[in-house]
């Protein structure tokens, strides 16, 4: 396991503020290079449309990384070039692949805890959409220039304009269709503040998860490193980081 640069090993305790994690080990993986090798190795159907794009069948892969690493559970994929995982998605046309948030590979019905102080400003649901956000929340914190946006959850959620602490349950991951029609995981991405309000506060159906290789350096300061601005938030708000 070899962690990106942007990552470090301090910032996998940070998902234990946001998640009831599954007892054992965790492992930052690349979904996308773990697909290419899962195909070869163990796919036995056809590959003229994706099997990923299958929930049930993506549930297995998971699993299958997760044995490889001896892990019980596993995250990553920020700025993860996607193109070949999604192959066939709704992706394809705009060329968007390159993924904007972590993904964190954990069962249906896990818990997700705000992590930060802050308030409910969204809370949504595009359900059945394929490939969509399915639930999903955006907790804004207290004096802060970033909010964050918890994805692909299950059908119940909190009202906007909830206080929330860091310890609050916000909801659970969900399954497929409530989650967008996804394997199970949470889609943890941070938006800067003033872009969610100018761009995305009316409806969250003109944001996405991805965006173009092209357009990165822009696209880097509207959703930055999520683990790092969860930190900063938590210094900034008197929590422990870690």
């Amino acid at each position: 396991m070899v962690l990106e640069s942007t990552f470090s090993i301090q910032h996998l305790k940070l998902l234990h503020r946001i998640l009831d994690l599954p007892r054992g080990p965790g492992a930052l993986v690349d979904l996308a290079v773990e697909a290419e090798k899962w195909l070869a190795e163990e796919w036995r159907g056809p590959l003229e449309e994706n099997p990923l794009l299958d929930p049930a069948i993506c549930e297995e892969f998971v699993a299958w990384v997760h044995k490889k690493h001896n892990a019980a559970w596993s995250f990553g994929g920020y700025l993860e070039d996607r193109t070949q995982l999604w192959r066939g998605s709704y992706l394809d046309p705009a060329g968007s692949a390159i993924h904007a948030a972590i993904d964190v590979n954990v069962p249906a019905g896990t818990p997700v805890r705000a992590g930060v102080s802050g308030s409910v400003v969204l809370a949504d649901s595009d359900a059945p959409l394929v490939g969509g956000w399915g639930s999903h929340i955006i907790v804004e914190p207290d004096e802060f220039p970033f909010v964050f946006l918890f994805g692909h959850l299950g059908p119940d959620l909190p009202s906007v304009g909830e206080k929330v602490i860091p310890e609050a349950i916000i909801g659970s991951i969900g399954a497929s269709p409530h989650n967008g029609v996804w394997f199970a995981h949470l889609h943890f991405q941070v938006v800067a503040r003033e872009e969610f309000y100018n761009r995305y506060h009316a409806s969250t159906k003109t944001m996405d998860g991805y965006f173009r290789k092209e357009d990165e350096a822009l696209y880097r300061d509207i959703f930055p490193e999520p683990l790092r601005v969860l930190e900063e938030c938590r210094r900034t708000q008197g929590l422990d980081t870690y």
